[in-house]
């Protein structure tokens, strides 16, 4: 199972940008109007910084990294996937890198159009993509630029982190995620089983030196 980690913003009110962005991803997942699922997402959604995966990987995000020493190891780069429909109704699974920017947690109401998701509890990622060609880096060479707009998306569509070499005004993505242990994300509640870095567990890389939990 995962547990959610500090630092965290336990009153965090995300902007009307990062609202319109998470009430896309529920259109996408549910159908609807954007407007209306905006209207109805909570005014608090709790930010955290990083992700353990037990006996797996740990991931940061971008918001967690900052508060670090610039010579600390950045694991925020992750391969995740999506699932669409092909035109002949078929689903089709496609790769994708990114930074992971933030971590929310989101608790919906009662309302009909949350659907199957009524009074539940969603986990949620926010993702900067990588402008790549949507190939495997596992497989061949993938190399990026730079970045699409930041996408929101389930914090279980994220496989396993990812690292990054820098060549040439390029950076190519180092993938060994088809030969090491993946992550594998359970039950929503056990997610939000969340501790901070002072309940049980320490540093996921030693030396790191991470900053004190922040809660508002």
């Amino acid at each position: 199972n995962q547990v959610l980690r500090a630092p965290r913003k336990l009153q965090y009110r995300p902007d009307q940008d990062l609202r319109r962005r998470v009430s896309i991803y529920f259109q996408q997942v549910l159908g609807g109007r954007r407007t209306e699922f905006a209207a109805k997402l909570p005014e608090v959604m709790p930010l955290w910084g990083k992700v353990r995966v037990r006996g797996g990987d740990a991931m940061r995000t971008s918001f967690a990294i900052q508060r670090l020493r610039q010579e600390s190891r950045d694991n925020t780069f992750v391969r995740y996937e999506v699932t669409y429909h092909g035109e002949k109704g078929q689903a089709i699974t496609a790769i994708r890198y990114g930074q992971l920017e933030k971590i929310l947690v989101c608790e919906l109401g009662t309302q009909a159009l949350w659907r199957d998701m009524k009074a539940s509890t969603q986990i949620l990622a926010v993702i900067r993509p990588c402008r790549t060609t949507g190939e495997a880096a596992s497989q061949k060479l993938v190399e990026f630029r730079n970045f699409h707009e930041p996408i929101v998306t389930d914090l279980r569509s994220i496989k396993s982190v990812v690292g990054r070499v820098k060549t040439r005004g390029r950076w190519g993505i180092v993938d060994r995620s088809d030969g090491s242990a993946r992550a594998v994300f359970q039950a929503l509640g056990d997610v939000y089983g969340a501790k901070s870095d002072s309940e049980g567990e320490g540093s996921d890389v030693g030396g790191d030196g991470d900053a004190e939990s922040e809660e508002e």
